[in-house]
């Protein structure tokens, strides 16, 4: 007849398990909230750059409204679509363009459409 011992873990980290000092487990305990610790301030330091990113400094807060209106208004004899520069223009011209390409092809689709096929 042969009698098993039980197999006792390398690491005692929990109360239920046999021979289990209280040194071990103060020593488990702190390894634990260090650990608790550490991953607190990764979080505290992500949040605060999340934070930094989307907050605006006093350099960036002020109103630009009144002059943009006061650039607006000048009587330069632009349109008032055209005044905010070569972005405007770009986006102006590719806009038109795309209208006129749409015009037209849809003007050629109609054609097409309009004359029977000859049937041979």
């Amino acid at each position: 007849v042969t009698v098993s011992t039980p197999i006792r873990p390398t690491s005692c980290r929990y109360e239920g398990f046999p021979r289990c000092g209280r040194r071990d487990l103060l020593r488990s305990e702190a390894a634990d909230e260090k650990k608790t610790l550490k991953m607190n301030r990764a979080l505290v330091a992500r949040s605060l750059v999340s934070r930094a990113g989307f907050s605006t400094s006093a350099r960036t807060a002020g109103n630009k409204v009144p002059q943009m209106q006061k650039e607006m208004q000048v009587p330069d004899g632009k349109l008032l679509y055209l005044k905010g520069g070569s972005g405007d223009r770009i986006f102006y011209r590719t806009t038109m363009g795309l209208v006129i390409f749409g015009v037209g092809y849809s003007l050629i689709s109609l054609v097409v459409a309009m004359l029977p096929k000859k049937n041979e």
